[in-house]
Parts: structure tokens; sequence; C-alpha cells
């Protein structure tokens, strides 16, 4: 099981910008696996949530790289503490050419990624891969670059 500190978490959340905060959750339940979420109130029982994390591609079965995956998907309060949502919700793939993973890029990015970046993809209500061609990391970080 993975191990961190209130403090290590307190910390992380520092450097996370835009109401992005550590997911502690997954991070447990996947084996120290690290990843950023956050969530948008729609009204009193519906909210958004969104998640940044690194997934790998693959070509003729063989591992190519990483890539960043922009998951958002709706939530509805059950009341009872719990919330429930129904569907995969939308994917955006945000391309990453570093070999290795690094959480510093993806802390980066939570200074891209904000509110209405993510409402105008979920409102959109489409899978396209919206993100491949309009965020771009450079030596001088993380830009929306609009197409």
């Amino acid at each position: 099981m993975a191990n961190i500190t209130k403090e290590q978490v307190e910390k992380i959340n520092k450097r996370l910008h835009n109401g992005w905060t550590f997911d502690l959750w997954y991070f447990i339940m996947h084996s120290g696996e690290k990843t950023v979420c956050k969530e948008i109130a729609l009204d009193d029982t519906h909210f958004i949530k969104a998640s940044l994390y690194f997934t790998e591609t693959y070509k003729n079965f063989r591992r190519d790289g990483l890539e960043i995956t922009l998951h958002m998907a709706r939530f509805t309060d059950t009341g009872n503490g719990m919330a429930s949502s129904s569907g995969l919700g939308l994917f955006r793939r945000i391309p990453y050419e570093k070999a290795r993973r690094s959480f510093a890029d993806l802390e980066k990015l939570t200074a891209v990624i904000d509110d209405a970046y993510i409402m105008g993809i979920y409102n959109s209500g489409n899978n396209a891969d919206k993100c491949l061609d309009d965020i771009i990391l450079d030596k001088s970080g993380w830009h929306i670059h609009e197409v």
C-alpha cells in the first residue's frame, strides 16, 4: 500500500493551480500513482469531476511513449455522501514527449487548464481529440495554442 503524509499532500496542493488538488483516493487505491483532480459545481446536486493522469501509448503491441489524459465526468450527489455517474465521460489526450512521467509537469499543467477550458470541452459534448492540437509543452512550459 502506498504511503503519504498529510504534510506531503498539503505541499503538493500548494504547488497546484486553478483549484486542482492531489487525488489521495486514487493514490491509495492505485499503488502510489499520482494524479490531480478538480470538481466544478453545476448546481446543488450536480458537478463535473476532472482528472489529469499519465497513460501509456502503444504501437504494434509495444509501449510507444506517454501521454496525459484529461478525463471529465458528470456526477449527481445522492444525498448520503456518495455521488453517482453514468457513462464513461469525456477524454482528451494531451501529447507528452518525455520518456518518463514527471508529476512536476502535471503540476505545471494545472496552471493552464482552468474551469473555462474544462467547461468548454464538456459543453461541446463530443469526444474529439481537441487537446492534441491546442495544448503544447515546450521549454518554457505548458501553453494553450489557439487553433
